[in-house]
């Protein structure tokens, strides 16, 4: 793998990781989105509905308590209070019902939790309960003023007090759905701020988890190149001592892996030219065998002109001595000959040929 394709690899999983931070981010922000979408399309409106449900029962006996006490309203009074009290008594049916279809659709809607829906369950039972009376207690409002529009003030009081009754059942009736609306917002509301904290945790515990593990692959990346590297600096200084004897690894099939096998080839060609010294440094002056070896791309059969003392050597009477004289014997003689001969000429800067 190219070095470059290491980095991008570890540029490539710290994405990854940090897509996954805001996936799970964006999952769980959209669970507070819906707890939040559930207050504002439910809590609010129901509340509003039962706070109006509540105030219209109030006005509708206070209307027509109020209009008891006139006795004696004129035609336009009457009129005013019948029209008043008719209408409060029709909003009081719209504002109840309104409530009821609000909280069945909140009951089904999925965005609630199975807790919430029983919650909002028992509130359905709950106005169920109360549109039982507000029927009755409508209709007999409107009998209440039915009796007073035919002057049967006497008659419409005793029945205004039959009324009454109702009062005590909506009372704790509504108290108890106003107390589960308030259980039903403050739960949403905790558990929105349940998910908002989620929602921080896990992102700080993405975003350490991603620092880690581009720091735990940086650290694996750049050792591995910096000790290629340190061999490598190595080998060239022991090529410097002119040691060759040592071949480096390849660990790595990237530029620097690349690197180290021209490198090791590079060692190879230094030892040929070495041995090629050593063997022909037998036979051949050292100095001509380097000079040939540095000279190998050149042209081979360049010539060069120089002015040169030549010096030839024979030992006089050599058959004879040789035949005198064992071969163990002749050797030493002609070492002991040639050491002498050839170390005066290195010495003056010659080269022995033969």
């Amino acid at each position: 793998m190219k070095i470059r394709f290491k980095i991008l690899a570890i540029a490539y999983v710290l994405l990854l990781l940090f897509g996954v931070t805001v996936g799970v981010s964006v999952v769980l922000q959209e669970k507070v989105k819906d707890e939040l979408g559930t207050q504002v399309d439910y809590n609010a409106p129901i509340t509003q509905a039962i706070a109006e449900f509540d105030v219209g029962t109030y006005e509708f006996e206070v209307e027509l308590r109020r209009l008891a006490d006139l006795r004696r309203p004129t035609p336009d009074e009457m009129k005013l209070y019948a029209g008043h009290v008719n209408e409060v008594g029709d909003k009081i049916l719209v504002d109840l019902a309104a409530a009821q279809k609000l909280l069945e659709e909140a009951s089904a809607d999925k965005r609630n939790n199975v807790d919430d829906r029983l919650l909002l369950a028992r509130i359905v039972g709950a106005t169920q309960n109360l549109r039982r009376h507000v029927g009755p207690f409508v209709a007999l409002g409107r009998q209440v003023l039915a009796e007073y529009q035919a002057g049967r003030w006497d008659e419409g009081v005793a029945m205004l007090e039959k009324l009454k009754p109702y009062e005590d059942v909506f009372g704790p009736e509504l108290a108890a759905v106003r107390q589960e609306l308030v259980s039903f917002s403050q739960r949403s509301m905790d558990e929105a701020l349940d998910h908002q904290w989620l929602n921080l945790r896990v992102a700080i515990g993405l975003f350490a988890a991603a620092a880690a593990v581009g720091l735990v692959f940086s650290i694996i990346i750049t050792r591995h190149i910096i000790a290629a590297l340190r061999r490598l600096i190595q080998g060239t200084q022991a090529i410097e001592r002119g040691d060759l004897a040592a071949d480096l690894p390849v660990e790595v099939d990237d530029e620097i892996g690349q690197l180290t096998r021209a490198f090791n080839r590079m060692i190879e060609e230094l030892r040929a030219k070495e041995k090629i010294k050593d063997t022909f440094g037998r036979f051949v002056d050292p100095r001509v065998v380097a000079q040939l070896v540095e000279q190998a791309g050149d042209n081979p059969n360049a010539a060069e002109r120089r002015s040169a003392t030549v010096f030839f050597s024979d030992i006089r009477g050599f058959s004879g001595i040789g035949e005198q004289l064992t071969p163990a014997a002749m050797v030493n003689l002609l070492n002991r000959y040639f050491t002498l001969c050839s170390t005066a000429v290195r010495e003056n800067h010659g080269i022995v040929d033969k």
